[in-house]
């Protein structure tokens, strides 16, 4: 019995540690610096050459590749010379956001200048709902995204040109709707109400028979048997003691992960806050030996390293406590393992401003 609750725990054990590496390695998986300078650099080529459309689907693959804030503005001056300038109004409007997060004033007052001259230009639309309208499951999309009843009777800022509305309700005909939004007007829709579906042919029932029918057959009984019924097993009186340690343990498991979470949360905003002063560095540093730099420089550079370790260390304390976590939950395991294979574990972890390291010890 024992050496079968020692390979139950091992197999769980194997699982969750291969989870928990590989959730905590997706974000660096999908992260390519290398394939996003490069195609930043292709993108620049590009708008200089008037090929827009090709620049922008450029930066924005960079900038999924390695989020960075000279990506996300060269992005939104794009969009605004593609003539989306809602989109692009947003767009400077969130790198000024996060350039006042991480002190970049300069580039924020950029931005904000950039996003203040679009938004007298912007067209905006207005969907509004009466109550009659208002079916059960009303779903209503614009150009395919979903708007929420947040925004009916709001005005919203959309792109020029065409608009597709499609209006959807169960049991209701579908609707199609185009609209056109013009810079500087605003549009309005009054939703009408939406028509019954046509429903197919409803098959008549079936005629009961005419004439004379013969009698139902007799119905024997059904044979009954002289054993008398098994009485069934009394079910297991619950242990009030084994309840109370499982919310325990579930309350335990749920404020260790949180911690883990919340560390692992820590960890990703310093790291883009590492690596945007490391791109806003290269602005002052030689092109051919990216280490010399100006002092304005180092600073910079000095600030992206504090931050780099900031992220190390929280990364490796969310990790490890929620490695932590999933271990506790898994050795759990039910009130009778626990009576006969009496498994007991201690989990710890030892952070450094370098180094972080996750102990596990047990008996099973």
């Amino acid at each position: 019995m024992l050496r079968s609750l020692s390979a139950r725990v091992a197999l769980r054990i194997g699982i969750f540690a291969s989870l928990a590496t590989l959730a905590t390695s997706t974000m660096a998986q999908e992260r390519d610096p290398a394939a996003a300078q490069a195609l930043f650099d292709s993108a620049r080529e590009l708008l200089k050459q008037g090929k827009l459309a090709e620049a922008c689907a450029k930066f924005q693959e960079s900038n999924r590749l390695d989020p960075a804030l000279a990506t996300q503005f060269q992005l939104a001056n794009c969009y605004e010379q593609t003539g989306r300038i809602a989109t692009a109004w947003a767009a400077f409007l969130q790198v000024a956001s996060t350039s006042r997060a991480t002190n970049q004033t300069a580039r924020e007052e950029v931005a904000r200048d950039r996003a203040a001259k679009l938004e007298a230009r912007l067209p905006r639309l207005v969907i509004n709902v009466p109550e009659p309208s208002k079916v059960p499951g009303l779903e209503i999309r614009r150009n395919g995204m979903l708007v929420g009843s947040a925004q009916w009777g709001t005005p919203v800022a959309v792109d020029p040109g065409e608009i597709e509305l499609t209006v959807s309700a169960p049991g209701k005909r579908t609707l199609h709707q185009v609209l056109r939004a013009e810079e500087g007007k605003t549009a309005t829709y009054d939703l009408p109400l939406l028509a019954q579906e046509d429903g197919g042919a409803v098959a008549p029932p079936l005629a009961a028979p005419v004439g004379p029918t013969a009698p139902p057959p007799p119905v024997s009984p059904a044979p009954t048997s002289s054993a008398s019924p098994k009485p069934a097993a009394p079910t297991p009186p619950i242990d009030d003691s084994t309840v109370s340690k499982r919310h325990h343990n579930t309350a335990l498991v749920l404020g260790i992960a949180g911690v883990g979470v919340v560390g692992l949360g820590v960890g990703t905003v310093f790291a883009v806050m590492a690596k945007n002063k490391a791109t806003d560095s290269k602005a002052n540093c030689s092109s051919s030996d990216p280490n010399r730099c100006d002092p304005v420089g180092v600073g910079v550079r000095n600030q992206a390293i504090e931050k780099g370790n900031v992220a190390t260390v929280a990364s490796i304390a969310g990790g490890a406590a929620l490695l932590g976590a999933g271990v506790i939950w898994l050795l759990s395991g039910s009130s009778d393992e626990k009576s006969s294979g009496r498994a007991t574990v201690r989990a710890s972890a030892d952070v450094g401003a370098e180094h972080g390291t996750f102990y596990l010890q047990g008996s099973f």
